[in-house]
């Protein structure tokens, strides 16, 4: 099975990057499209170095003494990513072609690049600690992102931030949203994170995401307040109080984490 599901992540590897650079290209000439092109061309390296940094360091002992099997949660990770896109489109409905690329969208493409870095942040996560084989990773990054679509569609459901994203262009907005998206990847991740025990003891140990939910709750109340808001300077402000806020929830997730073992 692990040889099938390295088969099975090449093929989904070669797929996204194909598909994702042969759709830039396309446009590269194009002069009005030139931030968007080097943003896009820019994200799958961000994700490659997380990844490789990841396994390289973090990972479980058999990973990160082994060449192939570094290899091999890299390319794990980028059919990942390659399926999480298509998840996005589907529960979201934002397609970083038609809503991004072709209509030179720079909100749509800050907001889609953020969404995959923020995913990809949570599969990375989700290697650290020692586990049996790839399927734990599996387990674990599926947890995070169905956590992660639910949470980010209450949030649309209530303020239609990603609709007013792609349809007004709204760079200021973008911004804070993908913000947003990183401090909830950082908590996601971190409660996707840690050395496996069994698959029990692994939706347990998930539910320490909770002030993930927190900070979908503080989002909502900021977005109605200052859903009419342009400026990207307190769109900034805001986002460094979402990161804030998600750093401060990790730095005690850990005693909460303890806390939650001694009572099982």
């Amino acid at each position: 099975m692990e040889m099938i599901v390295f088969v099975l992540s090449i093929f989904l590897t070669l797929q996204f990057f194909y598909k994702w650079y042969y759709r830039v290209y396309k446009i590269w000439d194009i002069g009005n499209h030139r931030f968007v092109k080097r943003f896009f061309y820019l994200t799958p390296v961000i994700l490659f170095v997380i990844y490789f940094y990841t396994t390289t360091s973090f990972a479980a002992s058999d990973v990160v003494t082994s060449q192939f099997y570094i290899f091999y949660y890299i390319v794990l990770g980028f059919a990942f990513t390659n399926l999480t896109n298509h998840l996005i489109f589907m529960f979201l409905n934002i397609s970083w072609i038609d809503d991004a690329l072709n209509s030179n969208n720079k909100a749509t493409a800050l907001t889609v690049s953020g969404v995959m870095i923020g995913l990809g942040l949570i599969y990375s996560f989700a290697n650290v600690g020692e586990g049996p084989g790839f399927w734990t990773v599996i387990v674990a990054s599926s947890l995070g992102l169905i956590a992660f679509i639910l949470l980010i569609m209450i949030l649309n459901k209530t303020t239609k931030i990603l609709d007013k994203i792609i349809s007004d262009h709204n760079l200021s907005l973008a911004i804070r949203f993908s913000m947003l998206v990183l401090g909830l990847s950082l908590i996601l991740g971190k409660a996707a994170s840690g050395n496996w025990t069994s698959l029990e003891h692994t939706f347990v140990e998930f539910l320490i995401f909770w002030p993930a939910i927190i900070l979908i709750i503080i989002s909502i109340v900021i977005e109605l307040i200052f859903k009419n808001s342009t400026s990207k300077t307190l769109s900034f402000t805001i986002g460094l109080v979402y990161l804030g806020f998600s750093v401060i929830s990790l730095l005690y997730l850990s005693d909460l984490f303890d806390f939650v073992k001694l009572l099982m």
